[in-house]
Parts: structure tokens; sequence; C-alpha cells
């Protein structure tokens, strides 16, 4: 019950009040289905349809199919992540963007601090 409550993703507090006991007792006793319940779930379903598809079910085939293409668009994209660069603090961001403030929009050059020249 607990894999299936923590599956369609019910929160905690709720999942003990059905048991009749408290978060803390949940925890104690059910903390590897707090913590793996919904990839269990997922799995198990995901043997059922291998199984179907073995059988010559062609949608458990299909589906399948889909979902393993679908992992391996992720994955692919997941690898062209660029690295983040060092955390910027407000004011650092703020003087960076004051610099470029009104390039290509239609304030042009009336954001730009004024040229000094000597006489």
């Amino acid at each position: 019950m607990v894999k299936m409550a923590v599956a369609m993703k019910i929160a905690e507090p709720k999942i003990a009040a059905q048991l009749g006991i408290c978060q803390n007792t949940l925890r104690k006793h059910f903390s590897e289905e707090l913590e793996f319940g919904r990839l269990r779930k997922t799995m198990e379903n995901l043997m059922r349809l291998d199984k179907a598809a073995k059988g010559g079910n062609v949608s458990a085939m299909k589906y399948i199919d889909a979902k393993i293409a679908a992992a391996n668009r992720a994955s692919d994209e997941g690898d062209h992540v660029p690295p983040k660069g060092e955390k910027m603090g407000k004011k650092e961001q703020a003087a960076r963007d004051a610099e470029t403030a009104g390039q290509d929009t239609e304030w042009g050059d009336d954001l730009m601090p004024p040229t000094m020249s000597v006489n």
C-alpha cells in the first residue's frame, strides 16, 4: 500500500494518517518503500509490459519502444548541458547587466554613460 501511495505522489502525512500511524513511525518502518516505492512500482509495470511484449502483445512492444526512445532522448539532451559558470552575486550581476543596458533596443545610446573629453 505504501509503495502505491508513494508512486501516486501522495504526501507522507496522508499516508501515515491512512495507516493510523504518525509520520515518524511511517519513516522508521517504511523508509525503503518511501525512498524506492515509485521506482519499484515502475519496474514492476515495466516487467509486466515486457512479459506481454514477449508474448506477442504489439501494444506493449510499441509502448516499451516509445519509453526507451524517450529515455534515450532525455539522456542525449542531458549530455549536452553546458557547464554552469561561477555563481555571481546580486551586485556583480547588476553591474554586468548595466554595462549592456539598452543595447539593441529603441533606447539606443540614451542609457550609455556620457563620454568625457578633456579640453
